[in-house]
């Protein structure tokens, strides 16, 4: 599971620090710091020169040239041309809702606690400050119906609701939405995948989608969707791991698209949103200090 990899490769790099700090080698602080230096310069030096908001659908990248960078545990390509790192084979639609039974949910203990209750606080908490670092409280269209993507447990829904929100969610998980209902009132779930929702065109003034992305066997299929239901003028939220900060993330075996910076705001313009806004943060220690990129993007009015 998602939590028990990340913990493993935690325990290793704390176990290869220990045994340098041993043999009178750097102090790990400042090790750090030289490979984060290094680290950044190398995400800066394969920036994309490109105009993004001149991008559109006809501008979507193949993914025809594409470089080798892991083989174990699994393929891994980098594609050339927008960056995007993907797995060479994922999960289909199938195989993902086999995968998402309440074993799945339960086994990931970042979000819940002993006793199986929800820990909304470290979810929500992240969320409401990048919300507000991305200027979403000056949103406030006149309808506010929203809707979240890969809603899992419903915790977004009913956080969005509180805000005074008509919140949905969809989500392929059957035990999911079943819990969404029965724990958090949650009416508004709809069990699938956006695709076969069967949603109105415009329908909506906000979409978040909160690492979903990184599962999905095709992402343009999904984004083309949801830019087909937001409202013109509406905004997408997206968040994503940031596997360049944490290698940990190609060992997820759910994990199948490694997104930069670049590669997800040439993804989302080239979909066809504007105002696309792509920063990196990191979440609370209960979740290791894993960072995260996250988005805001505008479907044009």
């Amino acid at each position: 599971m998602e939590h028990s990899a990340r913990r493993k490769m935690i325990n290793l790099r704390h176990s290869f620090q220990r045994g340098h700090a041993a043999s009178g080698s750097l102090p790990g602080g400042w090790r750090n710091l030289i490979f984060d230096l290094i680290a950044d310069s190398f995400r800066r030096s394969r920036r994309l020169r490109v105009d993004f908001n001149s991008l559109t659908p006809k501008d979507l990248c193949p993914h025809d040239s594409v470089t080798e960078i892991r083989r174990v545990p699994r393929r891994i390509v980098r594609c050339r041309r927008c960056g995007v790192a993907f797995a060479a084979d994922r999960d289909n639609l199938d195989r993902a809702i086999d995968r998402h039974q309440g074993d799945y949910f339960l086994a990931n203990k970042d979000f819940t606690f002993e006793d199986g209750d929800v820990d909304i606080f470290s979810y929500l908490m992240p969320r409401i400050l990048f919300f507000w670092a991305l200027g979403y409280p000056r949103y406030r269209p006149a309808r506010r119906r929203a809707l979240d993507v890969g809603a899992g447990q419903g915790i977004m829904v009913k956080y969005l609701d509180f805000l005074g929100w008509d919140a949905w969610g969809v989500e392929i998980s059957q035990w999911a939405v079943e819990q969404a209902r029965a724990r958090f009132g949650c009416d508004h779930m709809i069990q699938g995948t956006v695709q076969s929702a069967g949603l109105d065109t415009g329908s909506f003034d906000l979409v978040t989608l909160i690492h979903v992305l990184e599962h999905v066997d095709e992402p343009v299929p999904l984004l083309s969707e949801i830019y087909r239901i937001l409202a013109d003028g509406a905004y997408l939220y997206v968040e994503v791991p940031s596997s360049e900060r944490d290698t940990s993330d190609y060992y997820i075996d759910d994990h199948f698209w490694f997104y930069s910076v670049d590669s997800l705001r040439y993804l989302l313009s080239s979909i066809g949103f504007r105002e696309v806004n792509v920063s990196e943060g990191t979440f609370n220690p209960r979740l290791h200090n894993v960072p995260f990129i996250f988005a805001a993007a505008k479907k044009p009015e």
